[in-house]
């Protein structure tokens, strides 16, 4: 009988370091953003997020995340947002990005990458308009 693959234990820790972005989108009237990013496992969210620099469209994180990769084809993707501040906006809408625009995305195919071995690079930003929900999509 198959196992569950959450009893059976991680596949691999995959250590994640964002460190920064550059020529990022400008999504508020001043001409700059305030980027954030949040990490996405198969299109599921990790509970992983940067903080949000702000004014900038060449942020800075410098942040490491540890996440567990429970299927050797998983897709790690990165979604850049643009949080938008303001009383009239409500701490769940925040939460859950409603008032926050897209900046772009980043989707990664793990088995693409070397095992066991540090890999660092720049990876081109996908454009909002690129945006779909499923992960299969956008990558077909």
């Amino acid at each position: 009988a198959a196992r569950d693959p959450l009893e059976a234990g991680p596949f691999a820790i995959l250590e994640l370091h964002v460190d920064r972005a550059h020529g990022l989108l400008a999504a508020d009237t001043n001409g700059l953003s305030d980027p954030y990013a949040v990490v996405l496992l198969n299109n599921v969210p990790t509970g992983n997020r940067t903080q949000t620099q702000s004014m900038t469209l060449a942020p800075r994180w410098q942040e490491r995340f540890e996440l567990e990769v429970f299927h050797p084809e998983s897709i790690l993707s990165v979604v850049l947002w643009d949080e938008d501040f303001g009383s009239d906006i409500s701490m769940a809408s925040q939460l859950l990005q409603l008032g926050d625009d897209l900046l772009g995305h980043v989707d990664i195919h793990l088995s693409r990458l070397p095992k066991n071995r540090t890999f660092s690079g720049w990876f081109d930003v996908l454009p909002p308009s690129s945006w779909v929900e499923t992960v299969d999509e956008r990558l077909a």
